[in-house]
């Protein structure tokens, strides 16, 4: 069973606790999710999801905007592999009228690096409204699709801080 706890406008899910033995670090991707200043002043709601290899939904949840300050953070270990892949899903939505859509999505596709905690930004971008990116593509700041698709080895070390 999934655990959730808010802290201080943090999200921290904790699939399985799992650090390893000898006092090595924790196993855990940091999820930062930002939105450009139009993103942050309209938008109502973010829902994050997050997939397991198999793609099947391991996280979902969909909270108010008011309840959590952007950055919105999340912590997520793995409940098996401590380098299993998986896949984040971010949607923010806003009123109907606003940004000439109601919503905008952002994925991500990465692996946990065993016993470290690592950072993983995933940015919304006002000017990708009304973008539509194939399956494993995002809308980057430039509003054009990218792969999702980010080497584990490339994440920055989790400082603490977004």
């Amino acid at each position: 069973m999934n655990m959730l706890l808010r802290k201080l406008g943090m999200l921290s899910v904790l699939f399985a606790m799992s650090a390893t033995s000898m006092g090595c670090g924790i196993t855990e991707v940091v999820l930062v999710v930002a939105g450009d200043n139009t993103v942050q002043m309209t938008a109502q709601n973010l829902q994050i999801q997050v997939l397991d290899t198999n793609g099947v939904i391991a996280y979902d949840e969909t909270l108010p905007v008011s309840e959590f300050a952007f950055p919105a953070t999340l912590s997520i270990t793995p409940s098996g592999s401590e380098s299993a892949a998986f896949r984040v899903h971010v949607r923010a939505t806003f009123p109907a009228m606003m940004m000439g859509g109601d919503e905008l999505r952002s994925t991500r596709g990465t692996s946990f690096v065993e016993g470290e905690s690592v950072r993983l930004d995933i940015p919304l971008f006002s000017r990708c409204r009304g973008v539509t990116c194939g399956i494993e593509q995002y809308c980057a700041a430039n509003a054009q699709c990218e792969s999702d698709a980010v080497d584990p080895s490339t994440l920055p070390s989790w400082t603490g801080s977004p």
